[in-house]
């Protein structure tokens, strides 16, 4: 079933020669494998203080998983699991 969740991404920009993180939603197929992502980041947020609360849970449930990378393969671009490398 696909499925998205909020996953650290490292970013390195090459014109100033740094590396950045930040939390996108990621989105899933059917078998678990990255199919998109938010182009740029996201923040917490919420239509009362409870479910803020409750975003800003998720977002730091990122951090119990392996920090994704922007990477370019076959000319397109993918997120690489720290795990992978």
């Amino acid at each position: 079933m696909p499925h998205w969740n909020y996953r650290i991404i490292r970013k390195y920009h090459k014109e100033s020669d740094v590396i950045t993180y930040h939390i996108h939603e990621v989105y899933y197929d059917d078998e678990n494998m990255i199919e998109g992502w938010t182009q740029s980041p996201v923040e917490p947020m919420g239509e009362s203080l409870e479910e803020l609360r409750n975003d800003i849970v998720h977002f730091l449930k990122a951090f119990e998983k392996p920090v994704l990378t922007e990477s370019i393969e076959n000319g397109k671009e993918v997120l690489v699991s720290d795990e992978d490398v």
